[in-house]
């Protein structure tokens, strides 16, 4: 069955379409931009480091060692470390230091 329209009814249902075009354009537009900030930062990056092993040294305190007494080594790799002599060690008695 076919359906008839007057050049006034005709006209308005062709403006009708063509405003449904543009208010479907917009949408997606509009989502786009939504979309486009989130594609626009980077993917977080994480380094992740592999844990330092921990080295010890063993060494006997000097002669005038007391707590709270700073002294230096040098390791084997060849820096130069420091440590604290901590409370209830003093001279001659072995300890055990980490770096």
């Amino acid at each position: 069955m076919s359906q008839y329209y007057t050049q006034e009814q005709y006209a308005a249902l062709m403006q009708q379409q063509q405003r449904a075009q543009q208010l479907q354009q917009y949408y997606q537009a509009a989502q786009l931009q939504q979309q486009l900030p989130q594609s626009q930062y980077a993917a977080a990056q994480y380094v992740v480091q592999q844990p330092v092993q921990q080295r010890t040294v063993q060494l006997s305190l000097p002669a005038d060692a007391a707590p709270g007494r700073s002294y230096e080594f040098q390791a084997p790799d060849g820096r130069t470390m420091s440590f604290q002599v901590p409370e209830g060690y003093g001279p001659g008695m072995a300890i055990t230091v980490s770096y």
